[in-house]
């Protein structure tokens, strides 16, 4: 089931988009269309980044865990249920700095506001770490919390920019002449 969701993501998020887009502003409806080429390709990049860095040192872990104590008997359905866990997982996590973006875009949150959440993410980040990854060891945990720690950290500066671009707007249609 989880295959198929990852499978079918972007049909899904181009259905939603569509769904969404009638109640939208023009200038909103702008940005999601812009925003989905930008969370398909931060969703394929967190599942590469699972594939190639995350899966290596998680399976060798779990197969060789408690193995002087017994013999470790895998089903394939079981390691195909973690991987793809891990790969859904981590592809919603690489969402973040374009979701972040997003919403800097529409005006609800600035970098300012995201930036005085950044000590509570590195706990969210680390428990968020500890969720996902099929181990309990402290490496993997970090392996998957320090990527959410430096997308956070580009969704402030993505934030930052929109911002910056929201009050060049501003300015703009503050110096125009009255009928106008």
């Amino acid at each position: 089931m989880v295959g198929g969701f990852v499978l079918a993501l972007p049909v899904i998020l181009y259905q939603v988009v569509r769904f969404v887009a009638p109640g939208l502003m023009p200038g909103e409806r702008r940005y999601l269309f812009l925003f989905m080429p930008g969370a398909l390709l931060a969703f394929f990049c967190g599942l590469a980044f699972a594939y190639f860095v995350l899966t290596p040192r998680a399976i060798p872990f779990l197969l060789t865990f408690g193995g002087d104590v017994a013999q470790t008997q895998i089903r394939i359905s079981n390691l195909v249920d973690v991987m793809l866990r891990l790969l859904l997982w981590m592809g919603l996590a690489f969402e973040t700095p374009v979701l972040m973006y997003l919403l800097a875009q529409l005006g609800i949150v600035s970098s300012r506001m995201f930036s005085r959440f950044r000590k509570y993410w590195v706990v969210i980040a680390f428990i968020l770490g500890a969720i996902i990854t099929p181990t309990f060891d402290p490496l993997n945990q970090t392996l998957v919390a320090a990527p959410l720690l430096a997308l956070y950290e580009i969704g402030i500066f993505l934030a930052w920019l929109a911002g910056r671009a929201r009050q060049r707007e501003g300015n703009e249609i503050a110096s125009l002449p009255e009928g106008q």
